[in-house]
């Protein structure tokens, strides 16, 4: 499995909201590092969508706000 990351500021609702996004093209992984960090209390949302570069099925693990901070504290 191989996958790609990132921790950025985005701006939500006319305020800053911190992003923590994990994409794969594995629904599986996907499903265990959203079980993985459930079981540390932090919420996460899964996407599906399309690879810009290869057109292929990927999807996207995001948390977001405060719950996304529980990462790097």
């Amino acid at each position: 499995y191989e996958g790609d990351g990132s921790a950025f500021y985005t701006n939500s609702h006319d305020r800053q909201e911190f992003q923590v996004v994990y994409y794969s093209s594995s629904i599986k992984l996907i499903k265990t590092l959203q079980l993985l960090l459930l079981k540390f209390g932090i919420l996460s949302s899964i996407n599906e969508r399309k690879s810009k570069l290869t057109k292929n099925q990927s999807y996207r693990l995001v948390t977001r706000g405060d719950v996304a901070s529980k990462l790097f504290s």
